[in-house]
């Protein structure tokens, strides 16, 4: 049996790594050829191949994350299919913070802050701060290199976040900067980005940005992260709880983030569960049926 086992597992390696290398090529190519069009650009002798790629390049990554993640939440609300309505953590009735006004309002606030805040720290700040850390941006990462970056941003966001987000919960600075992203206490997908401009940059964007910076990511890695970050930002912000974010080992997501929304305390993380039980801010949330009854 064992050795029929580790036949076959070593037989499936082999076709994982070779389908690896032989998809490596045609990507680089592909990638060489897109990375193409942001390069050789020049603004009073001022190359722009790093704004363009590491600023500019993370903005439009973000926005299939947020929109279409958020409208396929959105047409969950909407029809209320059965199934989903089941894994839904908080009723939401008629004229709720999901009603459509509602939904336009945040996604307003989301393009404005994405065009005031994100978009110039982005091409001011971070493209120079990659560029000063000679990130690349010409072929492509190993897979274990592009992994194992991943995995440092997502730990290093998770962090700093739990820190920073917990600190705008006290009393000094929770009605300043963190009390308007707290409007909705049952959350939907687009409300993720719904907060203060202050909170944006600080609790959001730092937390975000340091990861790439730390191991001086690879701009392919650096568009992934931006796009798994914007997208797991609004599936813990759904109010779903779908069983599929479960085989992510650690990962709180809806139920942990939905808890702290309704209860306005604890679950300070971004993402996984870790940090809130190391320093003794985790809470359990209520099962399924139970959140929907007392909500």
């Amino acid at each position: 049996f064992f050795e029929s086992f580790f036949s076959c597992t070593k037989s499936s390696t082999s076709l994982i790594h070779g389908f690896v290398c032989h998809a490596q090529r045609p990507m680089e190519e592909l990638w060489d050829h897109l990375v193409s069009y942001g390069t050789g650009h020049t603004y009073a002798g001022h190359d722009l191949t790093y704004p363009l790629l590491f600023g500019l390049g993370n903005v439009i990554a973000a926005f299939p994350a947020y929109f279409v993640f958020g409208f396929l939440y959105f047409l969950l609300d909407t029809f209320n299919p059965p199934f989903f309505c089941k894994r839904r953590l908080q009723p939401a009735p008629k004229f709720t913070p999901r009603s459509p006004g509602a939904c336009v309002k945040a996604m307003l606030h989301a393009a404005l802050a994405q065009a005031l805040i994100v978009a110039p720290l982005l091409l001011l700040v971070y493209a120079p701060l990659l560029q000063w850390r000679r990130c690349l941006y010409a072929g492509l990462p190993t897979w274990g290199e592009g992994m194992l970056h991943l995995l440092v941003c997502a730990l290093v966001n998770d962090f700093l976040f739990y820190w920073f987000h917990r600190a705008a919960h006290h009393p000094l600075l929770y009605g300043r900067f963190h009390k308007q992203h707290h409007e909705f206490k049952a959350p939907f997908g687009w409300a993720s980005q719904y907060a203060s401009y202050t909170e944006l940059l600080i609790v959001d964007l730092v937390p975000f940005l340091s990861g790439p910076l730390l191991v001086g990511t690879h701009l392919f890695t650096a568009y992934c992260w931006t796009f798994i970050r914007v997208g797991y930002s609004v599936e813990v912000h759904s109010g779903y709880d779908l069983w599929v974010w479960r085989l992510i080992p650690f990962y709180g997501g809806a139920p942990m983030h939905d808890w702290h929304h309704k209860t306005g305390k604890d679950n300070y993380s971004d993402c996984f569960v870790i940090w809130d039980k190391v320093f003794g801010t985790w809470s359990e949330p209520a099962p399924l049926h139970e959140n929907r009854k007392e909500a």
